[in-house]
């Protein structure tokens, strides 16, 4: 997550528009987009715009076209990946902080508040948030819990 360069003197004196890009290309998680598009519309900051962008599937662009309200949904011809697919999010974007949000996570119900708390405490240039595993059957037992990509507790 990262604010635009513009907005970081003028928006100290009102509420961030969040703008949050999701790029997907795969049908077979079409029930996670789902599941993570939800998690962002009952977020507890409410103004964010959430932005999908479909790299190179047309056939899951008809059906989300025909099926999910978001502010915009965005076709990419064809596959250009996941850098380019996020650049074309931006350029679509209208907020003063852009959130990068992969199609089969789940956002905590105050993911973006905290995020955008980091910018108005803090005025960091960017911001990230924890990530936790979602196991689909038992946590492996050869991943060590470091690389969960969460804050390891150290020891005292």
């Amino acid at each position: 997550m990262f604010r635009r360069e513009e907005s970081i003197k003028v928006n100290r004196v009102r509420t961030f528009l969040v703008s949050v890009i999701i790029c997907t290309h795969k049908s077979e998680r079409y029930k996670d987009l789902m599941e993570a598009i939800e998690s962002l519309k009952v977020q507890s900051y409410k103004n964010s715009e959430i932005i999908v962008v479909v790299d190179g599937n047309k056939e899951l662009y008809k059906i989300l076209k025909s099926g999910i309200k978001v502010a915009k949904l965005i076709l990419n011809e064809e596959n250009l990946g996941l850098s380019k697919s996020r650049n074309r999010g931006i350029e679509g974007a209208e907020g003063d902080i852009i959130a990068f949000f992969d199609d089969d996570a789940v956002a905590d119900k105050n993911w973006i508040q905290e995020l955008v708390r980091m910018y108005e405490e803090q005025g960091a240039p960017a911001a990230g948030g924890k990530l936790l595993p979602k196991w689909l059957s038992k946590k492996p037992d050869f991943l060590p819990e470091e690389f969960y990509l969460t804050r390891v507790k150290k020891n005292a």
